[in-house]
């Protein structure tokens, strides 16, 4: 007797679970796994475009760009947001006009050298810098 009822919860859960899988298959979209990511605790911030795309390609970026004045600067320019947003150039030499993408021209301001940080700057920049290399893919 106590056999037959374990058979029976046992069919019933194979038949409850086999029901679970028709109606996953029938909605799959009713059963999405929703991840939950606990909010970040750092505030993004965006440094100068051609400073991104330098470690995209893994090149090195003086420092200043990720100090306080160096991730203000973006803000206050207004340049281009646009990628592939063209910036006229003209040769001195030649005289002639050409067209390079705005990502790869670097800021007109000058830029400390990193030896020249103070320690306040340093430690303010060093975070920063690796918040973009983690989001330039680089690997640990």
């Amino acid at each position: 007797m106590e056999e037959e009822e374990a058979c029976k919860k046992v069919e019933e859960e194979d038949d409850r679970v086999e029901a679970e899988a028709g109606a996953m298959k029938k909605d799959c979209r009713k059963f999405i796994l929703i991840l939950t990511w606990p909010l970040p605790l750092v505030a993004s911030v965006i440094p100068f475009i051609y400073a991104s795309r330098k470690l995209q390609k893994g090149e090195y970026v003086k420092l200043n760009y990720f100090t306080n004045t160096g991730l203000a600067e973006p803000k206050a320019a207004a340049t281009h947001t646009d990628d592939e947003a063209m910036l006229p150039i003209s040769d001195p030499t030649t005289r002639s006009m050409n067209l390079i993408p705005t990502g790869t021209k670097r800021s007109t301001t000058s830029f400390v050298p990193d030896r020249e940080l103070s320690w306040n700057q340093f430690l303010i920049a060093i975070p920063q810098i690796l918040l973009a290399m983690a989001n330039a893919k680089w690997t640990d």
